[in-house]
């Protein structure tokens, strides 16, 4: 429906989170084709990082309603702020054939809950 009407801008939340790795593949190049076609700004909210590094030229990182990073996918996906915003460890890695950008979780040692005051991430 948000097509049909030719927006200029798509507001989208976690919009292929149901949907298999084709139809997340299909989905998000349909959405790239689109914006380059139609002059469409995309702003997209999820939490697939890999997705994020494959489809968006800007990527921000929030933690807490706080922006932490923006900026292209390799500023912004780094070792150090995703161990910031996730508390997680993670190894960026590019594939050899493609260039793509992956991030790819390291083991993080024994299960500890968050501090109370930085939930919301």
């Amino acid at each position: 429906r948000a097509l049909a009407q030719q927006p200029e801008l798509l507001l989208l939340d976690e919009p292929s989170a149901f949907l298999d790795i084709r139809h997340v593949l299909q989905f998000h190049e349909m959405l790239q084709q689109m914006g380059r076609e139609r002059d469409l700004a995309v702003v997209c909210a999820m939490h697939d990082l890999n997705l994020a590094a494959r489809y968006f030229d800007r990527v921000a990182m929030m933690r807490s309603g706080r922006l932490v990073a923006l900026g292209n996918p390799s500023e912004v996906l780094t070792p150090s702020n995703v161990r910031d915003v996730f508390d997680a460890e993670v190894q960026v890695l590019r594939d050899p054939a493609t260039g793509a950008m992956h991030v790819l979780p390291r083991s993080g040692g024994a299960w500890r809950p968050r501090d109370p005051g930085t939930e919301g991430s």
